[in-house]
């Protein structure tokens, strides 16, 4: 009876002392994640001609804005061995309604909205607390329809969309 009193004993005192304590701990580190999702836009006539390619629209003077705060044009720290004939823009952004603005011309501008939420993360490695929020792609519309959204491998999720002008 009293090895099994002892047993019971060591056993509770070792389960008390297991990781789920660092739910308790303060973050000693941060988790970086990717962006949740990232949207390649071709915009394209009623033949299927890219617009971009025919030089309807000129990737020099595309920029746009997200949440109100302008960005740099959309083409202009673009990675030469990637196609200008498809714009990609990212789900940057926090919690809840995103807004891209894409100004393709002085005198059309497209709406990419989408909604965002996190999810809080964490880990333990060799004492210290990792904390991070991944960020979920949860929605997305172009020009108020729909988006439909395809996840990779990764986290990333991936909305292709092809704009008729």
């Amino acid at each position: 009876m009293r090895k099994l009193l002892v047993y019971c004993l060591t056993t509770f005192f070792i389960s008390c002392g297991t990781n789920d304590d660092h739910l308790e701990r303060e973050c000693g580190g941060v988790i970086d994640y990717f962006n949740a999702g990232l949207f390649k836009i071709e915009l394209v006539d009623a033949l299927g001609t890219n617009l971009i390619q025919d030089g309807t629209y000129n990737p020099d003077h595309i920029t746009a804005s997200i949440n109100g705060d302008a960005r740099s044009g959309v083409f202009k720290n673009f990675d030469a061995s990637l196609s200008r004939d498809t714009i990609r823009l990212y789900t940057l952004g926090s919690d809840g309604e995103n807004r891209w603005l894409l100004h393709l011309s002085e005198t059309d501008t497209d709406t990419l909205d989408f909604s965002l939420s996190s999810i809080a993360d964490s880990y333990l490695d060799a004492g210290i607390l990792f904390c991070g929020r991944p960020q979920i792609l949860n929605s997305a519309s172009y020009n108020g329809k729909s988006i439909a959204l395809t996840s990779t491998t990764g986290t990333i999720t991936i909305g292709n969309v092809r704009v008729l002008k």
